[in-house]
């Protein structure tokens, strides 16, 4: 996930150099935003599952959440090389896979018996889709 993170950061220059928008801040903003979303998506997470009282490592939530920026570089890629109509149509099959990667991991790696387990899995998976959709920058492709 760490390589796929700046992968992202260097592919959103790139676009926005080819777009004539970059300056040195762009990395500065894309790098800073994707690490706050990706440490409240950590917390969120975290705080979710202390609350069906159950653990799972830290590290593991990292990873998993970690994925989004490899469907990002996708989406980005596919964007750069077919254009803006294919980019939504990547964006909207990334994030689903990958939410539904997320609801199943963690619902698989989590030992709780409790009733809300479903809707707060499924908060999971939500929140990775919007946070894909979040970071995707697509006003320059």
């Amino acid at each position: 996930p760490l390589m796929a993170f700046i992968t992202h950061a260097l592919i959103s220059g790139f676009v926005k150099g080819r777009a004539s928008n970059f300056s040195p801040e762009v990395l500065v903003e894309v790098t800073s935003s994707a690490m706050v979303i990706q440490i409240l998506e950590v917390l969120m997470i975290r705080m979710g599952i202390y609350l069906l009282g159950s653990e799972t490592a830290l590290l593991d939530i990292i990873s998993l959440t970690g994925y989004k920026f490899v469907s990002l570089c996708i989406n980005m890629s596919i964007g750069i090389i077919f254009g803006k109509k294919f980019y939504f149509f990547a964006l909207c099959y990334t994030a689903a896979m990958n939410s539904f990667f997320v609801f199943k991991t963690i619902g698989s790696n989590t030992k709780s018996d409790g009733s809300s387990k479903g809707v707060i899995f499924a908060g999971f998976a939500i929140l990775q889709a919007l946070s894909i959709w979040w970071l995707g920058d697509s006003k320059d492709l």
